[in-house]
């Protein structure tokens, strides 16, 4: 080989080096994205202020876009908004300098406030995609004006310009479009030029991560599924019999046997118990086909607690993750019952019994209430990251947006508290304060609603006048919210659907739905809905010993109307009644609440009673039985608890109504309970099922009692004990 080719081999190698060093270094620092203006450079002078300008709106757009991302939507939190202080894994911080909102790099930084669009109270506020980019627009013509300022350097450069006022226009699609119309006119001598539109186009989908973020709203808004995993969580661990240095009291266990050991709990153990494990479970959490790893070691049964946790939440599946975390310092909790911070079961205890030295009734029932913020940390494979120190955008990072949704179960119920049903009234006052803009799944993009114009008009059923309520369409591939009604009416256009479910929902109306099948050739038309009032009514609880419906039948003499034996729950019970299944779906707690908001429809009601009682030395078969091995027992008794009574009232029947009287089913109607009583009647199958138990069996007391087994069946029970409207 001669010397020049080895010399032109060391060239070429060495500009080789270099130009990979120089890629390398592009590729770290990021890939900058350029503004568009229109028209050829003509002047000398031009091309600076270009550049000046590409400066001023590159670093605009990305402090606007990284704001929004930051703070859920928003690059200033509107007041009475619910927000949690985040602080962002890349030490990104908003910062207010010279009147102007920034972010910068800040590893010290408090963080950033997070705006709720779901909270632990209920309220429902997501911004639309219309409201965002005019936040974004209004951001940007602020920045870009104080940021051309710097052009009076061109002054002394000897150039007179003259500036007109900015206004930018953004638009979302498959990357961030942002115009901006700012005339301006420079001139020196015999040169002039004007500049007046730029066009900055950032890659980044924001608007399918926004749809993404909705869609796990409103799916949580609906269906609770943040508060369901929690409930599931908490019963894995919960204690079920067996010793666990770490169980947590359960929502229902019982155990009955020879010993009286008991478990036993304080609210700040609870408490610190919970924290930890919510925090440790909820990143199994998973958005169907977004991810669904399971923790490892698990056992086949919780392998099935896990998968529970994968819901299919969004309609269609996008590359992308949604990932969830726990937010601990702002986690609230409360229990009951409870005495002070002791935490303890009840125990019923009985002695004495044949071939039974003592026996046990230990019976853990707890209320969870829980108030605290999760956040989904949502990812759209093709968004490239944002390099914040070179304002470029850089394809190693990803764009993630935090998504705050607040945890709310009261008293285990999920999203509500007793005697209070849910309405979606906020989403009304969302769209009044942002504008009336239609949000939803992807599927309801205003390119698929191919349906000819609608009118939704929704009227009250009591008056038949114009309500103003919030209007949706669903369909299996995903839900629009179609936007608010005005004078009681609402035109929209529809993404076409067979069988799909237009609803409504107003303040102080049960939420009106029908099935709808709207398609492509489906004419212009009106779409009524008529909406029913909650009706308010007064509360009434009595009490029915299942024991005397027994009794009377034995007698000849069965009970036909349950006034014959009730006997008032105020003064002596405490009751909890909850609806699980209808069109008004509550939980009440008698007497604290004596009111009740119905309509018209088909109900299942359960019921729980307890009170105060006292257990008394029985002697049977010449045996002294005693409930304590000091005697009687005096406390908190469990009267009987039922499910699924079956109730139904037309609309005409809850018009007239002032009241409701609900007959709640218990073992016996008297203080002092034979111990024998404690076996349950009661049944889950609904029987009240009895058991070698002593009744007098003919009503003739000459005779006494005897043994006897019996039964009222279900429906018989709650034919007799159905609520009354008065």
């Amino acid at each position: 080989m001669q010397r020049g080719q080895v010399t032109l081999f060391v060239v070429l190698g060495i500009a080789l080096v270099l130009a990979v060093g120089v890629f390398v270094f592009v590729r770290q620092q990021g890939e900058r994205i350029e503004i568009e203006v229109p028209g050829e450079v003509q002047s000398q002078g031009q091309q600076e202020v270009r550049q000046f300008m590409d400066s001023c709106i590159r670093d605009a757009v990305i402090n606007g876009v990284e704001m929004i991302r930051l703070q859920g939507g928003y690059i200033t939190i509107p007041a009475g908004v619910t927000t949690i202080r985040l602080k962002d894994p890349d030490s990104h911080q908003i910062v207010e300098q010279n009147g102007m909102k920034r972010v910068t790099i800040d590893p010290n930084g408090p963080g950033n406030d997070l705006a709720l669009w779901l909270d632990s109270d209920n309220r429902l506020i997501i911004p639309p995609p219309l409201y965002i980019e005019e936040s974004l627009s209004n951001y940007v013509e602020k920045s870009v004006e104080r940021c051309a300022d710097g052009l009076s350097s061109f002054e002394s450069q000897g150039y007179s310009v003259e500036l007109g006022p900015p206004s930018a226009a953004t638009e979302f699609t498959d990357e961030i479009t942002v115009r901006i119309d700012y005339p301006m006119k420079l001139q020196r001598q015999d040169v002039q030029f004007e500049e007046k539109e730029f066009i900055y186009r950032l890659p980044i989908n924001l608007k399918e991560v926004l749809l993404m973020a909705m869609g796990l709203t409103l799916q949580e808004y609906y269906h609770t599924y943040l508060e369901a995993d929690a409930k599931n969580i908490l019963m894995l661990y919960a204690y079920d019999g067996r010793e666990s240095t770490k169980s947590l009291p359960p929502i229902t266990h019982t155990s009955a046997g020879e010993e009286c050991d008991t478990v036993t709990w304080t609210v700040p153990q609870v408490k610190q118990v919970l924290q930890q494990k919510f925090e440790e479970n909820i990143p199994y959490i998973q958005v169907a086909g977004y991810g669904d790893a399971l923790p490892d070691g698990v056992t086949e049964l919780e392998a099935g607690v896990y998968k529970s946790f994968i819901h299919t939440l969004l309609g269609s599946h996008q590359p992308g993750e949604v990932r969830f975390r726990m937010e601990q310092d702002y986690f609230n909790f409360d229990i009951s019952p409870k005495s002070g911070i002791q935490i303890e079961p009840d125990v019923h205890t009985g002695t004495g019994l044949p071939f039974l030295p003592m026996f046990c009734n230990v019976r853990y029932q707890f209320k969870y209430t829980l108030k605290f913020p999760v956040v989904a940390d949502i990812v759209y494979a093709p968004n490239p990251g944002l390099n914040l120190e070179g304002k470029t955008i850089d394809s190693r990072k990803r764009f993630v947006m935090p998504l705050a949704l607040g945890v709310f179960v009261c008293g285990n119920q999920a999203r509500k508290c007793t005697g209070a049903p849910a309405y979606l009234a906020d989403v009304a006052q969302t769209l009044e304060q942002f504008g009336d803009t239609g949000i939803g799944a992807s599927y309801c993009d205003e390119d698929k609603r191919v349906v000819q114009p609608q009118t939704i008009t929704l009227t009250g059923r009591d008056t038949g006048a114009p309500v103003d309520g919030t209007v949706f369409y669903s369909c299996v591939t995903g839900q629009c919210l179609l936007g608010t009604t005005t004078g009681g009416a609402l035109e929209a256009a529809f993404p076409p659907c067979m069988n799909g479910e237009l609803s409504a929902v107003a303040p102080g109306y049960a939420p009106a739905k029908k099935v709808q099948t709207l398609l492509v050739d489906t004419p212009e038309g009106a779409l009524p809905l008529e909406l029913e009032p909650y009706k308010a009514l007064n509360v009434q609880v009595k009490a029915v010993s299942v024991r005397e419906l027994f009794q009377s039948r034995l007698c000849g003499s069965p009970v036909t109307d349950p006034e014959q034996v009730a006997i008032d729950a105020e003064g002596r019970f405490d009751v909890i009644i909850s609806s699980k299944q209808g069109p008004a779906q509550f939980m009440l707690g008698y007497p604290e609440t004596k009111e009740v908001q119905l309509v018209s429809g088909d109900y299942f009601f359960s019921s729980m009673v307890q009170g105060k009682a006292t257990l008394v030395d029985s002697e049977v078969e010449g045996e002294k039985v005693s409930p304590t091995k000091t005697g009687p027992y005096e406390g908190t008794w469990m009267y009987g608890s039922y499910s699924d009574f079956q109730a139904s009232f037309t609309y005409d029947q809850l018009k007239d109504a002032r009241g409701i009287v609900f007959y709640v089913p218990i073992e016996a109607n008297t203080d002092s309970i034979d111990i024998f009583y404690r076996q349950p009647a009661l049944r889950q199958s609904g029987d009240a099922v009895f058991k070698q138990q002593y009744f007098d069996h003919d009503c003739n007391s000459a005779t006494g009692g005897e043994k006897v087994d019996g039964r009222i069946k279900k429906e018989d029970l709650q034919a007799l004990l159905r609520p009354r409207l008065i």
